[in-house]
């Protein structure tokens, strides 16, 4: 398989403390011959306090789908992030 690697930022839960939401940032690599698909995470867009992660309220995220079964949430929209996976053309 070949890499085709693109850099996102992933939105994470540090802690297993669910009565404490806390959220994070980190840079991360994917293969986009991983993913087999996205969608929109409205529950994240809802739940997150994007002032407390450096967000502006206008941000969206999104959750990729893993051909291992995997699935990640990012930041940005689907059409945002399908862009980027798709190198830079938005579809």
């Amino acid at each position: 398989m070949k890499f085709n690697p693109v850099e996102l930022v992933e939105i994470y839960e540090p802690t297993f403390d669910k009565s404490e939401m806390r959220f994070r940032l980190r840079e991360v690599i994917v293969n986009t011959d991983r993913v087999i698909y996205l969608r929109e995470n409205g529950v994240y867009n809802d739940l997150v306090d994007k002032e407390q992660v450096g967000l502006d309220e206008g941000h969206r995220f999104s959750t990729l789908h893993l051909t291992d079964g995997s699935m990640m949430t990012v930041v940005g929209s689907p059409a945002n992030i399908a862009g980027k996976l798709n190198g830079g053309v938005i579809l």
